[in-house]
């Protein structure tokens, strides 16, 4: 039974992504090349990791840049490392957010500072209200310089 719930977890996470690649790349891709599983995905998303008891820290937020997106995972480029096991990542939609927890794959060094932080998708994850609008309200403030957490 257990078993279940997970893949249909990992099943709603799945079609979430899959969505988004329809949304922002798939309509500039010639149709004979389907074959790439991964498409390049530039767009800023919220790095949330755990605190110290395995808790989403929603109050350290990040703001990271993804680099590509496939139904089973995306890639990010951050200024440091990740840390733990999992993480959730924000996700800015025409309305409100939504949130996928995801197991980290690997952290790779890419020089000058920059690492690769590879995700693979666990499921959705459901936020307090409150949060969710905090940081919804990140991503819709003007700001002239990157934000960072608090």
């Amino acid at each position: 039974m257990l078993d279940f719930l997970f893949y249909k977890r990992r099943n709603e996470a799945s079609r979430l992504l899959t969505g988004r690649i329809n949304q922002q790349t798939m309509a500039g891709l010639d149709p004979g090349e389907r074959r790439a599983s991964r498409s390049t995905y530039c767009e800023v998303v919220l790095l949330i990791e755990n605190d110290g008891y395995g808790q989403p820290d929603y109050a350290a937020a990040e703001p990271v840049v993804s680099k590509d997106i496939s139904p089973t995972g995306l890639s990010l480029i951050h200024t440091r490392p990740a840390r733990g096991t999992h993480v959730v990542i924000g996700l800015k939609q025409a309305e409100g957010m939504s949130f996928l927890k995801c197991r980290l794959g690997h952290c790779t060094s890419l020089g000058c500072g920059f690492h690769q932080i590879g995700l693979s998708p666990e499921g959705l994850v459901s936020v307090p209200a409150r949060v969710e609008t905090e940081l919804r309200e990140r991503f819709d403030a003007p700001r002239q310089e990157p934000v960072t957490a608090r």
